[in-house]
């Protein structure tokens, strides 16, 4: 089998089992087929034509190549490869495809000269996630870039593979949790930031008592989700 690869992106250049390529025979997917024939917008189209040059599938991790079990969630990851044209992610791309597909997808995008790794998560509000993200990592040179499966199932495995990308560590456990209180601490961090401008700014004594006692709540809640 010749193992089909995504300019310089194959299944063993991340490092992933032999076993989870994708022949190249079968691996690439014309764009055209995401939106030649599906209502979408003429802006996710345009992101198609203007922002991906091609995608490949260039791995899939199942229990019968892996023989890491299905989950109760999860019974295949895709790896898809984007090469994008420009150095910016095709957010709206990774959504709709995530979005219209079963089965998990990562995605590698490499814009010739560097690539980064992306997925979409969707909302969790029970424990905060209050809408879909898109997560990414860093720009890097793709050598850098890996995965490693870990996981007594595809459900762990899949969290992990999330983890690796947006923390960059294999642990996977209460991926959710953790993610929401990380979008939490960013907008508490930027509403301080905020207000304690205005707190420099303002004269008036009843507007820097709200501001300060504001900004307290704040460094409270921080403080708070450090402890968790």
């Amino acid at each position: 089998m010749t193992v089909v690869s995504c300019g310089p992106i194959n299944a063993i250049s991340l490092g992933l089992p032999s076993v989870t390529a994708v022949d190249q025979r079968r691996g690439r997917l014309p764009k055209e087929t995401f939106y030649r024939h599906n209502k979408i917008s003429a802006s996710l189209k345009r992101s198609f034509i203007e922002d991906v040059d091609s995608i490949t599938v260039i791995a899939s991790i199942r229990e019968k190549e892996t023989r890491i079990p299905a989950g109760k969630d999860v019974s295949e990851i895709l790896v898809l490869a984007l090469m994008v044209k420009r150095h910016v992610l095709p957010t709206d791309v990774i959504e709709h495809i995530s979005r219209n597909n079963a089965n998990k997808i990562a995605f590698i995008c490499n814009d010739g000269l560097q690539t980064i790794a992306c997925a979409w998560r969707p909302a969790h509000q029970s424990v905060g996630l209050e809408s879909s993200v898109i997560l990414h990592g860093e720009w890097l040179e793709t050598s850098e870039l890996s995965f490693k499966l870990s996981g007594e199932d595809l459900d762990v495995a899949w969290d992990s593979i999330c983890s690796q990308i947006e923390f960059g560590s294999l642990e996977g456990a209460d991926f959710d949790c953790r993610l929401a209180l990380k979008i939490r601490r960013e907008q508490l961090e930027d509403e301080l930031d905020t207000l304690r401008e205005r707190h420099m700014r303002t004269v008036q004594v009843a507007t820097r008592n709200r501001l300060f006692s504001r900004i307290q709540d704040i460094k409270r809640e921080l403080s708070e989700i450090d402890g968790m």
